[in-house]
């Protein structure tokens, strides 16, 4: 006697019957056309071993790669049709999979090589657009990072001599594969190699940050296939057959006296679910399906459509993680009350609760094995307080079709921009309204803040979903003493500091997360005592997203309509740099490490210009206007000069 054996995702299962779907595809998975095998076409049975036949028919025990041989030494397909170099196999590899891809502008910066770290370790496929591949590949040697497969199962494709000034070259084969895409871009500053100072190749704030950036995002809408919600049956209820998986679990399990029932509804399009809710002794009834495990994990959550009087139902479910009877995830939902309404419930209002109780400290749904859904509708919300929209006594409400699981669109276009452009707006040409600003916006070096609204109008404005981040200073993780958790806001009415890699985990959150779409924000480390030393998990930046408005409601939440464009205003007089510079906040900000450094030549690509400068942290020694230019000249020598070569410092 054979023993029954069946595979479930990779694993051979013996003996008891396990029940396991997955309705997610492998991330870096090739489909393959289908064939069908007629192999007595290439070669005849009675070629084959005799160990092949047994009782009469013919048992395929080894392998097809016997068949696959002989049809390849006899010159033939599996379909039994004549191939050209029959018998020559070759050693090259498979072309690696470019699909599902990040393309990611100005990858070789300080900033952008973090993003492509980031993205790589997350198993992301990465596409490195930059203007010097060789520059990049020594960008991306410190990570461990090399062209191709990665360890963790990311892919790197770089792509060579992509100048974002130039339209022309953002051209579709770019975009090959392509379904998101991240800029993180901007000017280069530095000194020439003629020992000027100056933008670096042309590449300047209109250049790069406002009119690269439309480039790109104009190219984005023309080659990225736009994402469309999507949406597919896991809990099926529109037969008898559908209902006959669910069985009820009302409060006579333990002493009540409520009753509720399942039924077709009268279209046989869905169910209806009806009863009593009896207060004493319990106070509740329910549903749930039996096991079947599935795995949503390549979805956002579940909705349902469904008609009724304005109760609030729980949806339960239950995951292989789950050992208790009395453990499961729970969210509470509204019914709406006489019309059909679709309800959205994302995994991440799903609650972890034991004995009717939240567990505050536990693990967030997974929703890779989900083995049950279950509904209730009880006096009772969460923790024991009671549900303001119980009625006892008779209920009836109706589902249309069944639970579904369902996938939002995600951002397919993120800038990542810089605090400050949204003030420097509202300023406009008003110089003592200036003066009264951060100094990023008093400075406004080549009218960069301007320039960078541009781009983001640009963005905002390209038919792509997309994302806006607006870092404030950056700087480098060795600046940092530690980690921190982060803060995020809107309306341009925060300033600070944050580490590169701190930005770069947030876009790798912020392009899986539906709730980013649409959305402004600008991010920054927190200062508060008790936020640092705390490392800042994925789930947790999603939470700073949910508390956050997207651009086309902002104003219903307070703030005020993105400001008109205006243009850049007259630079600032070397006097007025030295005035800027010397001020007490500057210098106070400065020795806190607050803000990040002005761009220098070797930064190319880098994102964000602020003027919080790097300086020295001893800037409070030097006092008064000698004592200002004292201070530029030494933060110049430090963090510029010190790139020349030394023939030229000499």
């Amino acid at each position: 006697m054979v023993a029954a054996l069946r595979v479930s995702h990779g694993v051979v299962q013996s003996g008891r019957s396990v029940h396991r779907r997955s309705l997610v595809p492998h991330k870096h998975c090739v489909a393959v056309p289908r064939q069908t095998l007629q192999p007595s076409q290439a070669i005849g049975f009675e070629n084959a071993p005799v160990e092949f036949i047994v009782g009469g028919g013919v048992l395929v025990v080894g392998s097809i790669a016997f068949l696959v041989n002989e049809a390849l030494k006899a010159g033939k397909d599996l379909e039994g049709n004549q191939v050209a170099n029959a018998g020559e196999l070759t050693d090259e590899p498979a072309p690696l999979p470019r699909e599902n891809a990040v393309l990611v502008f100005g990858a070789s910066g300080r900033c952008g090589k973090e993003i492509v770290a980031k993205l790589l370790k997350s198993g992301r496929t990465v596409v490195a657009a930059v203007r010097d591949s060789a520059k990049a590949m020594s960008a991306f040697k410190e990570y461990g990072i090399s062209e191709g497969a990665q360890k963790n199962g990311g892919i790197l494709f770089v792509e060579d001599a992509v100048d974002v000034t130039q339209p022309e070259m953002l051209s579709g084969d770019l975009f090959k594969g392509v379904t998101q895409v991240v800029v993180a871009t901007g000017a280069v500053f530095g000194r020439d190699s003629n020992g000027n100072m100056g933008y670096i190749d042309g590449m300047t704030p209109e250049k790069v940050d406002a009119k690269g950036v439309e480039a790109i995002a104009a190219a984005a809408a023309k080659f990225v296939p736009k994402q469309k919600q999507e949406d597919v049956m896991v809990i099926p209820m529109a037969s008898e057959k559908d209902l006959e998986r669910w069985q009820k679990l009302d409060d006579v399990i333990m002493g009540g006296n409520s009753d509720s029932a399942l039924g077709l509804n009268e279209t046989s399009t869905g169910f209806t679910w009806s009863g009593k809710l009896v207060v004493e002794g319990g106070g509740f009834c329910g549903a749930r399906s039996y096991p079947d495990t599935v795995d949503l994990s390549g979805y956002d959550g579940v909705s349902l459509r469904v008609k009724g009087s304005g109760e609030t139902l729980k949806l339960n479910i239950k995951t292989d993680d789950l050992n208790e009877p009395e453990d499961t995830y729970q969210a509470t939902f509204d019914v709406p009350d006489g019309e059909w309404g679709d309800v959205f419930i994302p995994w991440h209002e799903f609650v972890p609760v034991k004995r009717a109780r939240s567990v505050a400290d536990g693990p967030p749904l997974n929703p890779r094995a989900i083995q049950q859904f279950g509904l209730v509708y009880s006096r009772f919300s969460f923790n024991g307080f009671p549900n303001p929209a119980f009625k006892p006594g008779e209920f009836s409400i109706e589902f249309d079709g069944g639970i579904k699981a369902v996938k939002k669109v995600k951002p397919q276009i993120l800038l990542i921009s810089s605090a400050g452009v949204e003030r420097n707006a509202l300023v406009g040409n008003d110089e003592e309204k200036r003066k009264q600003e951060i100094p990023i916006v008093q400075l406004n070096p080549g009218g960069i803040l301007n320039h960078k609204y541009s781009g983001e109008i640009a963005v905002r404005s390209c038919g792509l979903p997309y994302a806006v981040l607006r870092p404030t200073g950056m700087s480098d993780d060795a600046d940092q003493a530690a980690p921190s958790l982060l803060e995020m806001s809107q309306g341009d009415r925060i300033t600070g500091k944050i580490a590169r890699s701190d930005v770069a985990q947030i876009v790798d959150a912020t392009l899986g997360f539906f709730d980013a779409t649409g959305k402004t924000v600008e991010i920054r480390r927190s200062e508060a005592s008790d936020a640092q030393g705390k490392s800042m998990a994925d789930t947790q930046v999603q939470k700073l997203y949910l508390s956050m408005s997207k651009d086309t409601v902002r104003t219903r939440q307070g703030l005020l309509p993105f400001p008109a464009p205006v243009d850049p205003p007259a630079p600032v007089s070397e006097e007025r740099k030295e005035e800027i510079l010397a001020d007490p906040r500057v210098k106070a900000a400065t020795e806190r490490g607050a803000g990040g450094r002005v761009r220098d030549a070797d930064e190319e690509n880098a994102t964000t210009l602020t003027t919080m400068e790097d300086a020295s942290r001893t800037a409070s020694n030097y006092e008064g206007k000698e004592g200002a230019r004292e201070w530029i000249r030494r933060w110049r020598a430090k963090t510029l000069e010190k790139q020349l070569p030394e023939e030229v410092k000499a």
